[in-house]
């Protein structure tokens, strides 16, 4: 599709079409493009935050109750079933921490990172980079330095 725009865009160039009227097109190519190949995963998002949410739940129920039988053994003086999770320590609690609470809090519910959207964008606006330098007068070149790194560099 790309190749098919590029055609297009270089007949319009030819014709003494500036840049400006592309931006638009050019945007709206690079969003449709990344929800194209990204936008599925996003289906995958209600549930893993359905899962992040009953481990969160999960785990929260059995760290209060082992704190609950700690503080029982430790702090009031009470007798308790010691092999709930083994003695009741402050070892096991700490690797209850490392085993259940880290992956939960680090799950992350998009299926994709910046670094691959970039990467896709990239894919996708790269076979309009030829056309664009053999079309573009050099002083709009300063515009499209700007658009491509967000007007930082101009």
């Amino acid at each position: 599709m790309s190749s098919v725009l590029c055609a297009e865009w270089r007949t319009k160039f030819a014709a003494g079409a500036t840049l400006g009227a592309f931006k638009p097109l050019l945007v709206l190519f690079g969003v449709i493009g990344a929800l194209v190949a990204l936008g599925p995963l996003l289906l995958f998002v209600p549930r893993l935050a359905t899962a992040r949410r009953v481990g969160l739940e999960e785990f929260t129920g059995l760290a209060a109750d082992y704190c609950r039988r700690f503080r029982h053994k430790w702090i009031v003086g009470r007798p308790v079933d010691e092999n709930f999770l083994g003695m009741l320590d402050t070892g096991p609690l700490a690797e209850l921490a490392t085993v259940f609470r880290d992956p939960i809090d680090h799950l992350n519910l998009l299926l994709f990172y910046k670094r691959d959207v970039v990467i896709l964008l990239a894919a996708t606006l790269l076979p309009i980079l030829p056309v664009m330098l053999a079309s573009i007068p050099g002083e709009d070149w300063r515009e499209v330095l700007g658009l491509l790194t967000g007007g930082w560099l101009r």
